[in-house]
């Protein structure tokens, strides 16, 4: 069975949700896999500042200097935008969080 190009999308989507959503506990480790599935979405967007930006929030890139205690909220919330922002890139409204 091969899937379509939507389907590929949408597993690469799922795969940022889950990265967003443990971000919010700690940063997600650099694999290959999260760089993959950026990879694939962003390969047609002009601007990928979205993507870096979502890459550079749920590893961590961004946390030096930031007080412990909130890292985990801020890290969650830049990572949030991030990802709104590659729905949208991508003519995509992102669906409600349960």
């Amino acid at each position: 069975m091969r899937f379509s190009a939507e389907q590929l999308r949408d597993k690469a989507l799922q795969a940022l949700e889950e990265a967003c959503t443990r971000s919010g506990r700690e940063a997600v480790e650099q694999s290959a896999a999260l760089r993959f599935a950026l990879a694939y979405l962003g390969n047609d967007v002009a601007d990928r500042a979205a993507f870096d930006a979502f890459w550079k929030a749920v590893t961590g890139g961004g946390d030096k200097g930031i007080n412990p205690t909130m890292v985990h909220m801020l890290r969650k919330s830049n990572a949030d935008q991030a990802l709104r922002s590659i729905y949208l890139a991508l003519g995509l409204e992102r669906p409600p969080l349960t």
